[in-house]
């Protein structure tokens, strides 16, 4: 698996510039078949395919979902606006994946930097709440059905300060945990619950849930039952994997715990992520380099030491994201 990932990789990265261009003109908006299914790359171009023409080699997917002959598809944005995309905008991936951005009314893309998430408004999925994170570390959960009905001018889903933009918007329910970590390695744990966490209407601005030092921003935001793990890398390759429940459960502005630690003052957490089993995380680099690891090659270990370097990195280079391929409409992460 990982042989054919590296080789999808390599593909993405030779494809000359022009031929990663959106082609836009070439495509006449159209119903997908039945049988289609969304996808969304590594590279956020989005297009759709079926399962009988769907490539071997179809890049590096970090999303999918059968579209079932749905017309819509929400996004949220970092402006923490919600969007709806009609499906038959999206071309077919034979004709050439666009930019998910692309797809926005010329407004949103002004207003916005980000897409954040993206997911079919279903029946399994309502049963589900939305967690949003802003960078400044206000917090705020919202049930799912809020966001019926969003027309082309989109929705607000939270009041945010001029300097503050959102920094992740997942999904969660009551029973779960919550875990957000900061650029310095610590990592706060919350359970998913009302007295916590209460429930908010579109309009409030949320909760300060932690309290960002100088210098210091956020690293990962995650979703999970208390017996699963977490995946943690550091910029400058090195990596555990941490059970959630061997950290201790948090306050409202509490500091978190320190979990894991650097091999200099050069190197800071870049990402965490959910460390699903049999899962493989792709790493982004500041030189442009996708990477892909393994989950279960990484070590399960404790909150102390500084995890095994797994990545070979050129001098200069550093990890700065980390996305999970082939995930599903259930997103529990950011």
């Amino acid at each position: 698996m990982k042989a054919e990932v590296k080789k999808q990789e390599n593909k993405v990265k030779k494809k000359p510039e022009s031929e990663n261009a959106p082609s836009l003109s070439l495509f006449t908006p159209q119903e997908p078949p039945e049988n289609a299914i969304l996808l969304l790359d590594a590279e956020d171009k989005i297009s759709w395919t079926t399962p009988e023409e769907r490539a071997p080699d179809q890049g590096l997917i970090i999303y999918q979902q059968a579209i079932e002959k749905r017309e819509n598809f929400l996004v949220i944005l970092d402006n923490a606006k919600a969007y709806p995309i009609a499906t038959r905008e999206v071309p077919p991936q034979a004709n050439q994946p666009v930019l998910i951005s692309s797809l926005l009314t010329k407004t949103a893309q002004k207003e916005s930097e980000a897409v954040l998430n993206q997911f079919f408004l279903t029946e399994p999925q309502k049963t589900q709440e939305l967690l949003l994170l802003s960078q400044q570390g206000r917090i705020k959960r919202l049930p799912i059905d809020e966001l019926e009905g969003v027309g082309s001018r989109g929705l607000s889903l939270m009041k945010l300060k001029e300097d503050d933009r959102l920094y992740g918007a997942i999904f969660t329910h009551e029973g779960l945990d919550l875990a957000i970590a900061t650029s310095s390695g610590r990592v706060l744990r919350y359970p998913v619950r009302e007295e916590l966490l209460p429930m908010m209407s579109k309009s409030a601005q949320g909760l300060a849930i932690l309290r960002l030092r100088y210098g210091e921003h956020l690293a990962g935001c995650v979703s999970l039952p208390h017996r699963e793990n977490l995946l943690l890398i550091s910029g400058l390759g090195y990596a555990k994997r941490l059970a959630i429940e061997n950290l201790r459960l948090s306050q409202l502005g509490d500091l978190g715990s320190p979990a894991l630690q650097f091999v200099n003052k050069q190197d800071s957490l870049a990402a965490m992520v959910a460390a699903r089993p049999g899962s493989i995380v792709l790493l982004s680099t500041n030189q442009n380099r996708k990477l892909p690891l393994e989950v279960e090659t990484v070590t399960v270990t404790g909150k102390d030491g500084t995890g095994s370097q797994l990545v070979k990195l050129n001098p200069t280079e550093k990890i700065i994201k980390a996305q999970l391929l082939q995930d599903t409409s259930n997103r529990g992460f950011c």
